[in-house]
């Protein structure tokens, strides 16, 4: 964001006009002393700025179809950079900027969109860019290193991963990839989905339920464990051999079955 200061906006039109294909701004083309966006594009672009004659004959009609008494406000609005073209408003009359590569819009959302909406099949494109949405119904955590070789597997691929909570289900992620050409984005795409099953496959060996909680054996207290929770409405599962990571190391003797199975129905 830019203020209203002629100088920084005349710096940053100079700066991203040579960068870029387009520059959009929004905003400082109203009535009042501080609108002052079209005066600083002009100087950006070394041209002069006055009233120009298309512009205030599409407010003099506006005016006329409102009711409206053309005023001294009104008429800066009419004052555009010599050699511009014009973005018609259909929402309030006054018109955009359009010089160069740069193009220059209303404040207002509704007024811009409208605005954007008429320059935008004026716009040179480039090669389209395409995407694939896959839900990984798993942790981004847990798919994070796998993602990551495939990533490097398809550079000409962009892959991102962005974490979500299902109400129903919990923790999950999306992983997004956007790619140019059709035939890498569907080969990145079947290379997440396969690792994504593997992932899935891998944790059903020791999940319980929906909410892919790993559960251990221990002796006594894992058999009432696996009890109750099939009392609480929880799939059964398979428990892992031993007990030697996670939360429920040394649980033999300090919980019962009743306490490790709250535990893991109640574990975020």
């Amino acid at each position: 964001m830019v203020g209203d200061e002629e100088a920084s906006i005349v710096d940053a039109l100079n700066a991203l006009r040579h960068r870029y294909t387009y520059v959009f701004t929004t905003g400082g083309i109203g009535p009042t002393h501080d609108d002052i966006t079209a005066d600083c594009v002009a100087k950006a672009f070394g041209v002069s700025i006055d009233v120009d004659p298309r512009a205030l004959a599409i407010m003099q009609e506006r005016l006329v179809a409102t009711g409206t008494e053309m005023n001294e406000a009104r008429l800066r609005m009419t004052r555009i950079p010599k050699g511009a073209d014009l973005v018609l408003n259909k929402v309030s009359g006054a018109p955009g900027i359009w010089i160069g590569n740069v193009i220059v819009m209303a404040g207002v959302p509704s007024i811009m969109q409208a605005m954007l909406d008429e320059v935008a099949p004026k716009l040179k494109t480039g090669i389209r860019m395409l995407s694939e949405t896959v839900r990984a119904d798993a942790r981004e955590g847990d798919i994070g290193t796998q993602l990551g070789e495939i990533a490097k597997a398809n550079p000409e691929v962009a892959i991102g991963s962005y974490p979500f909570f299902d109400p129903q289900h919990g923790p999950n992620t999306n992983v997004v990839l956007r790619a140019r050409d059709a035939q890498k984005l569907a080969s990145a795409t079947r290379a997440v989905e396969d690792m994504l099953q593997r992932v899935r496959g891998a944790q059903s060996s020791g999940v319980i339920g929906p909410r892919s909680f790993r559960a251990c054996t221990v002796s006594g207290p894992g058999r009432v464990a696996r009890a109750a929770l099939r009392n609480a409405g929880v799939s059964p599962f398979r428990a892992k051999p031993s007990c030697r990571a996670g939360w429920m190391r040394g649980s033999r003797l300090r919980m019962t079955g009743a306490a490790i199975a709250d535990r893991l129905l109640t574990r975020s």
